[in-house]
């Protein structure tokens, strides 16, 4: 390779010249500037110093001139007191810096190292440079009372080392004395090249330090030079070599190197419908729409966010303008990359136009249900209150508060209304009375309850509508109406509460109302109501998710109210246990046309001559439960997997046993029976029974992982009902005939959730859970995530509006859809889901295949 001497000149200039200037640069700032501003610091602070010391001997001279003042010593007392002081008082290094007193003549007055000078008039007295110190003491204190003067003096005590000096003087009017006290200025001077010396060498070593970071940076960027040359050479090249490559693709290709120049695919071409030619005078910008047909374009957005270094998603949608000026709508995945040392962005654009129309119905489905929940929402608000009343409690007049609140207790209420002899309700007590007006008032109860009741009593009549209702609760901020029969008379009372029970077909209502069943046919008449509850909560647009979870949360109530109604007749039971519910239920996909899927898990350690009896006592709870649920409308399993058959009730080292069978010797036709038993959830008991089990089941794969390609392979046994021209295949002639098995055409996306999390280790039994954990995990793209969940919920919500229209007209509810009974762009919809559902199975065996090999 050809290397241009001048090209490295100029590389060492522009990796070594800002370098080195940056450490002259550094040199000459600790030299010119931190130094002297250690040493102006250094400075002034002794100054602040000397100054901050004469204050304090002057205030000694203000003390005892305050005992002059208060008579209790004579001045000469008093100034003899301060020489002394003065003379004895010392600070620094070795007790050697002393005070000096003269006055304003000046007079020497008193001085601990020249006591010569005591009582000396000092005028005339110069330093060896011809200052008159004394003098200049004297005239700065009369022009402004306190100062600094620097010059000539001896060094402590000792007379012969004469040095310079700086003093602070400041006067003591009361006696007309000055009093002062100075540094060394070579004190300071030494202190300062200390500090000096040990900045230098911190410097060095700082230098020491960035030089040879400087030379490993531009070793290091000789070498990144000799790569870069290197690749640069090679440009063309791997440019026709990537070109070859990317021609490959399905999807359109755009690579853009340092953000003009275009590498392109012919997918991408004929997607736009341009001819080559056409396409290379185009630039990025000629293709991204600035505005799509609802808003800014963010395709254009997020390619000018890549291009100034930002961060933005892995895919985005973007719309794409073809020759004839039509919008082509795409889902980009854009990354960076660094091309042979050159910068540069790959997008990769899949054509969406289809699956977007899917899209904007779902949005306008969504749009809908908000509509239909604010009509349910009127319809609760216009529903009549007289259902909702309940009996009067009545209290006599006479009555004591303490008689008024164990009635309450008694009948389990919290309003009682005040009657008359004649049987007139006078007012209203709540509970709230008694607390507010008798408790924390501390009124004797045992006083009338007459006291504390609320009049008049405010009145609705029956025939009124919970807004009214509740309008008149508002107005009136009260808790409690009393209602009104058409003659006037007061028949019952409502509360806040009672208007929320216009919901009683909610889930939670249902739920708590199974809670309290004392008996299997108590709950089989309450879950009469699930039906209901579907239909009105499909019908406020409510997700399908949440949907079939509300069914299955009811089934997982129903299944633990019955265990406790079993275990209550059959005493406790000998061994913890797990009762596991399988296949759908386990998933908690459950609908309303699901029969059982359960079995029993119980704990090892139980001695052998108690196995038999503890395995007929869970046989026969699980006979129990089993026979209440068919009773109650969850019908028999027809391939008998229930917890009623021994096979199915057996302890933990069993189910190990079953699982390592099925997982070691399973043959793919066995898959279609096996399968439903790795969607299982513990819903009463040992937990821990469970998840001793999973933990089981992913060791004993990982040791046989042709096990995860047979459960894969199960998943192809399910073909969506497409034929080859693109028709929905329906049933011949028969019972259905016409129809299509919607629960036949999920299961391949819940096959695929299966095998991909027992293949990745998820735990969750859900399928749009298990799908959800996968996209976590980078196993689904942001893509194909949103497309399952799509198709997922769009099947979904076909099959339970199926069932709840068939319950609602009393009919047996199935899963077999009549295609006349869906619209034009229902069908449309279906078989777009249907072609996708391909797509999934078609890269499910594509992932495993390579698993294999």
């Amino acid at each position: 390779m050809n290397r241009d001497p001048k090209s490295w000149q100029f590389f060492l200039l522009r990796m070594a010249v800002p370098a080195f200037s940056a450490i002259v640069f550094f040199i000459c700032m600790i030299q010119f500037i931190i130094i002297p501003a250690f040493e102006q610091g250094l400075m002034n602070d002794r100054r602040v110093m000397i100054k901050q010391l004469t204050e304090t001997a002057w205030s000694v001279l203000q003390d005892l001139h305050n005992e002059e003042k208060s008579g209790k010593m004579s001045r000469q007392a008093a100034q003899d007191m301060a020489r002394t002081v003065i003379n004895t008082m010392r600070y620094g290094e070795d007790s050697k810096d002393y005070f000096w007193v003269l006055d304003q003549h000046p007079r020497m007055i008193a001085h601990p190292y020249r006591s010569d000078l005591e009582g000396q008039d000092v005028t005339d007295f110069k330093d060896p440079k011809g200052k008159q110190l004394f003098l200049e003491f004297a005239n700065l204190v009369k022009a402004h009372k306190s100062g600094y003067v620097e010059y000539m003096w001896q060094k402590k005590d000792d007379q012969k080392q004469i040095v310079p000096k700086l003093s602070y003087v400041k006067g003591f009017e009361p006696w007309g004395w000055i009093v002062g006290t100075g540094i060394y200025i070579e004190d300071v001077q030494h202190d300062i090249q200390k500090l000096t010396d040990n900045i230098l060498l911190s410097s060095i070593g700082i230098i020491f330090v960035i030089g040879s970071i400087i030379i490993f940076i531009v070793l290091q960027g000789m070498r990144i030079e000799k790569a870069r040359q290197q690749a640069e050479s090679n440009l063309v090249e791997s440019k026709d070599k990537y070109q070859a490559l990317v021609e490959a693709s399905t999807d359109g290709f755009i690579m853009l190197l340092d953000n003009r120049d275009m590498i392109t695919n012919k997918t991408i071409i004929s997607m736009l419908g341009y001819t080559e030619d056409e396409f290379k005078l185009l630039s990025i910008f000629d293709i991204l729409a600035e505005h799509d047909q609802e808003h800014e374009n963010q395709g254009l957005r997020y390619l000018e966010a890549l291009i100034s270094g930002q961060k933005v998603p892995a895919q985005f949608e973007a719309s794409l303008v073809k020759k004839d000026g039509e919008l082509l709508e795409v889902i980009m995945t854009a990354s960076n990359i660094d091309f042979s040392g050159r910068p540069g962005i790959i997008l990769i654009a899949r054509d969406i136009s289809s699956f977007r129309q899917m899209e904007r119905k779902r949005v306008d489905e969504e749009r809908d249900a908000i509509i239909a929940e604010l009509q349910t929402a009127l319809h609760y608000l216009n529903h009549s209150i007289k259902e909702l009343t309940h009996e009067v409690i009545p209290c006599g007049m006479n009555s004591s508060i303490r008689r008024a609140a164990l009635l309450m207790n008694q009948k389990e209420t919290s309003a009682l209304l005040v009657q008359a002899d004649d049987g007139q309700y006078l007012g209203i007590v709540t509970d709230h009375d008694i607390r507010e007006r008798a408790v924390s008032r501390q009124l004797d109860t045992e006083s009338s309850v007459v006291g504390i009741m609320t009049a008049p009593i405010i009145t609705i009549p029956e025939r009124a509508l919970v807004f009214e209702a509740a309008l008149v609760m508002h107005d009136n901020n009260i808790p409690y109406l009393a209602v009104e029969d058409g003659t006037g008379r007061i028949c019952g009372m409502i509360n806040r509460g009672d208007l929320l029970k216009i919901q009683g077909y909610s889930a939670v209502s249902l739920i708590q109302s199974i809670q309290r069943a004392e008996t299997p046919e108590e709950i089989a008449m309450r879950r009469e109501k699930l039906p209901m509850l579907v239909k009105a909560v499909l019908d406020s647009g409510s997700q399908p998710q949440n949907v079939t979870r509300i069914i299955s949360n009811l089934s997982d109530v129903i299944i633990r109210k019955l265990i406790k109604l079993a275990i209550s007749e059959l005493g406790d039971p000998p061994a913890n246990f797990a009762f596991v519910v399988l296949g759908s239920v386990g998933r908690e996909e459950q609908t309303l046309c699901t029969d059982q899927d359960n079995a029993i898990i119980f704990d090892d350690h139980v001695p052998s001559d108690r196995l038999d009896a503890t395995r007929d006592y869970f046989l026969a709870l699980s006979r129990k439960v089993c026979g209440w649920l068919n009773d109650i409308g969850y019908s028999y399993c027809q391939g008998d997997i229930m917890a009623q058959n021994p096979k199915w009730c057996q302890p933990l080292s069993v189910w190990k046993q079953n699982f390592s069978r099925w997982i070691h010797t399973a043959e793919p036709q066995d898959m279609l029976e096996i399968n439903i038993f790795f969607d299982f959830r513990s819903v009463f008991g040992d937990k821990s029974l469970v998840d001793q089990l999973r933990n089981h089941i992913q060791m004993a794969w990982q040791e046989h992982p042709l096990f995860i390609f047979l459960l894969a392979e199960n998943a192809f046994r399910y073909k969506p009902p497409i034929g080859l021209f693109g028709n929905i295949l329906t049933a011949s002639p028969g019972e259905h005939h016409g129809s299509f098995d919607v629960k036949d055409a999920m299961m391949p996306i819940v096959n695929i959730a299966r095998a991909q999390a027992l293949r990745h280790h998820v735990s969750e039994t859900n399928t749009l859970a298990r799908v959800h954990r996968l996209f976590e995990q980078k196993v689904f793209s942001e893509h194909e995530y949103s497309e399952i969940l799509l198709v997922y919920n769009f099947l979904m919500q076909l099959r339970l509006k199926h069932q709840a229209l068939e319950a609602k007209s009393g009919q047996n509810i199935d899963n077999f859809v009549n295609l006349k009974s869906l619209t034009h762009i229902e069908q449309m919809t279906l078989k777009n889901v249907f072609n996708k559902i391909n797509d999934f199975l078609a890269k499910l065996r594509l992932d495993f295949t390579g698993m294999v090999q």
